[in-house]
């Protein structure tokens, strides 16, 4: 409690006027609360400051969660267990889902961007489920590049493969696993901004995984890998997490199917369907599908190289 008084304390004096520059966390020119509350979750350690040019607008359920972290009354930010999984406690917030008409490379199924609430905070798995993992539970490998070694995601799997690994994973007596629903993969792949990525409205090839030839109109192109490649190869984003774009993509929960142009609370998509959402982009694509908003699918049998997973720990 007493180091949760002394940054708060620390973050009110640099909201104070005579602080703007300091003070000036966002870069908008002016010191208010969203100011206040970057200085006290880089202070506290829940954010990189590296990422707070790209931060979106912060709302309550941000404040509330970083006091009662700060307070000692949140859970533990981080969970590993035997299989060295590390997962990320993100925290409940509001965010705008999908894509405005604007935003280069959108799909028709982006479309209608709309404000979704998530309730309660969940425990995302940072990296992609890796071939080590896969192997120490299914005592098998799928992956295409198998050579790549265990630190590499697994890949070459169908949502059904990935569904018993799931069952596999919950006969440990480690907790419960599932996977994200498409409305948590986004909020967590965006890390708190509003951009096209985790890290601004350009993608390059030294933050991801991707095919760098073909970048965004007015970003710079990079290197053509051709390949997966060890997770944790790159920076995280604002939420700690690795690889949300490219590498592979990212099975989620969710049937398939066309965003509503309503609000949203704790959204699972519909209740059946004949193809799972796929996220993220993969080692193949170009930036535009590696977008936080693009979203594909594919049936839940179907099996190809570029498609892994990762996993939520339920709380």
């Amino acid at each position: 409690m007493k180091r949760f008084i002394l940054i708060l304390a620390g973050v009110l004096l640099l909201i104070s006027p005579c602080f703007a520059i300091q003070g000036d966390f966002d870069n908008s020119s002016k010191v208010g609360l969203q100011d206040a509350v970057l200085g006290l979750q880089v202070t506290a350690g829940l954010r990189n400051a590296s990422t707070l040019s790209y931060i979106g607008n912060i709302g309550l359920a941000e404040v509330i969660y970083d006091l009662r972290v700060l307070a000692g009354i949140a859970p533990d930010s981080d969970i590993t267990n035997t299989l060295n999984m590390t997962f990320k406690l993100i925290p409940a917030g509001i965010f705008m889902m999908g894509s405005l008409p604007d935003e280069p490379g959108l799909s028709p199924n982006e479309v209608h961007q709309h404000q979704v609430t998530l309730t309660n905070s969940f425990y995302m798995q940072i990296t992609e489920v890796t071939q080590g993992q896969w192997k120490a539970v299914m005592d098998s490998n799928p992956s295409y590049f198998s050579t790549c070694g265990d630190n590499c995601p697994v890949e070459r799997l169908s949502w059904d493969d990935a569904q018993s690994f799931i069952t596999k994973m919950n006969q440990r007596g480690e907790g419960a696993y599932r996977l994200p629903t498409e409305a948590e993969w986004e909020y967590a792949a965006r890390g708190g901004t509003s951009t096209w990525f985790a890290f601004g409205n350009c993608l390059s090839s030294d933050q991801a995984n991707y095919d760098g030839r073909c970048p965004l109109p007015g970003c710079a192109s990079g290197q053509y890998r051709a390949k997966t490649l060890p997770v944790m190869s790159f920076a995280p984003n604002a939420f700690g997490l690795y690889d949300m774009h490219g590498n592979v993509w990212e099975w989620v929960q969710d049937w398939y199917s066309y965003h509503t142009a309503s609000a949203v609370t704790n959204p699972t998509g519909p209740s059946s369907g004949s193809f799972r959402v796929i996220r993220g982009g993969g080692w193949y694509n170009y930036a535009q599908n590696c977008r936080s908003a693009e979203r594909s699918n594919n049936s839940p049998g179907s099996i190809y190289y570029g498609v892994g997973f990762r996993l939520v720990h339920e709380q």
